[in-house]
């Protein structure tokens, strides 16, 4: 009888201890499941990256399709504006595409009432480009001044709102009076509007900048004049360089501007050609040069900001 119970007992503990039957499924199963894992892993991979392709695909999908939208408008106008212009309108006060057209072949291949088209040029983009040199620097040096000073933003703060009030109009005939109508009028012009532009935008930037993050670098014991050039300044950056690209505008506005109204070169006075002589013409061809000049001008800085904006 004990024996009995003795052997039954032993029988069950080797049942128990005993190794699983191996019939080949069961490792398989067990070791397929790292790679199960994996390649679910790799299957998201793959519909994520399917999925950005996609969107950038529609992205330039969409983008062609506006391109092509806009290009289909302008040749409807200048279409229409043609047919206008011999059917309806009168030629000599509204010109016609035709004739715009063959009056810049004229201006590049013979020259401008005034001159060489290149000089105009030139005299516009070196009076816009000396003025916008100056007057950022000392907007964007001014606005970090002001900005990081609570004293100086409370005392002058005031004062340059007041004379960015002041109409620029106003500035150009001062500027004619102190200047005369040579270069340094012109220039003079472009420094008084990218002043104010510059600093405002350099101002706003260091007064939005998180004052934990000036806190911060206190505790740690960066000196005063450390936290503006590694701290302030680096965070305001953005929006001090996205000043200096609506600065530049600003620039090409007031050289052209000031040359129209008192110039003895440049693309604003061959506009004021134009008009003095009821060359409507002339006027229409002087526009097209300025806005394609500007329209580069802002390509290029739009892509120095992005470039400057990606590698922050």
């Amino acid at each position: 009888m004990n024996s009995d119970i003795v052997r039954r007992g032993q029988h069950r503990t080797e049942s128990r201890t005993a190794p699983l039957p191996h019939d080949g499924r069961s490792t398989f199963m067990i070791g397929s499941m790292q790679p199960t894992r994996r390649g679910v892993a790799i299957a998201d991979r793959n519909v994520v990256t399917a999925a950005t392709a996609q969107l950038a695909r529609q992205e330039r999908r969409r983008r062609v399709m506006n391109r092509v939208a806009q290009l289909t408008a302008l040749a409807m106008l200048i279409g229409g504006w043609q047919l206008a212009g011999m059917y309806w309108l009168d030629p000599f006060l509204y010109s016609m595409p035709t004739a715009v057209w063959e009056r810049l072949v004229e201006w590049f291949s013979v020259g401008t009432p005034i001159g060489s088209i290149w000089e105009q040029i030139l005299t516009s983009l070196r009076e816009s480009g000396v003025g916008f040199g100056l007057g950022a620097t000392a907007g964007v040096l001014f606005g970090i001044l002001v900005g990081v000073s609570r004293v100086l933003s409370d005392f002058l703060g005031p004062l340059i709102r007041a004379a960015n009030i002041v109409p620029s109009i106003v500035l150009v005939t001062l500027f004619f009076i102190w200047f005369e109508l040579g270069t340094s009028s012109k220039v003079a012009t472009v420094i008084a509007m990218v002043f104010f532009a510059t600093f405002f935008a350099t101002f706003s930037g260091i007064r939005d900048v998180d004052v934990r993050m000036i806190q911060e670098a206190e505790l740690f014991g960066v000196s005063a004049a450390a936290r503006v050039t590694t701290v302030i300044v680096p965070l305001a950056a953005t929006r001090i360089v996205a000043g200096l690209r609506s600065a530049a505008e600003l620039a090409w506005i007031g050289a052209i501007m000031a040359e129209f109204i008192g110039g003895r070169k440049g693309l604003g006075l061959l506009v004021r050609y134009g008009e003095a002589t009821f060359d409507a013409t002339g006027i229409l061809a002087g526009m097209i040069v300025i806005t394609a000049i500007a329209v580069a001008g802002k390509a290029i800085l739009t892509s120095i900001e992005r470039s400057l904006v990606s590698s922050r």
